[in-house]
């Protein structure tokens, strides 16, 4: 069996790396992360102390999780880049997430 090419979707191409996916299954995946929401740099994804309304894929640019430390300065937490899925959980409530542009203009979230 030879290998498809490479997938030009960053989700696509990650979950690639860990397993073998089926045409069918590279197609649903890119299908789910068609039409992204594009956002400025800086824009605020979740807030600490906010319940995420659902799950943010990083198409283009990156994202970082930070939490506010007593001090008042950020404490970054994680990094999100283009394939990396900002998954709400119970650890991740007590965060906020920051959308970073990696260019001049908006970039590609979907969520």
């Amino acid at each position: 069996m030879t290998n498809p090419a490479p997938s030009s979707n960053p989700f696509v191409r990650k979950i690639e790396g860990f397993v073998s996916l089926t045409d069918e299954e590279r197609t649903a995946l890119a299908e789910a992360s068609a039409s992204p929401r594009m956002v400025k740099a800086g824009t605020m994804l979740v807030e600490e102390g906010q319940s995420p309304r659902g799950v943010h894929l990083i198409l283009e640019g990156m994202a970082y999780r930070y939490k506010l430390r007593a001090n008042g300065r950020r404490q970054i937490t994680a990094y999100l880049v283009p394939g990396d899925l900002g998954c709400p959980s119970s650890d991740d409530l007590g965060h906020s997430a920051v959308f970073r542009s990696g260019g001049s203009g908006p970039s590609g979230v979907r969520g």
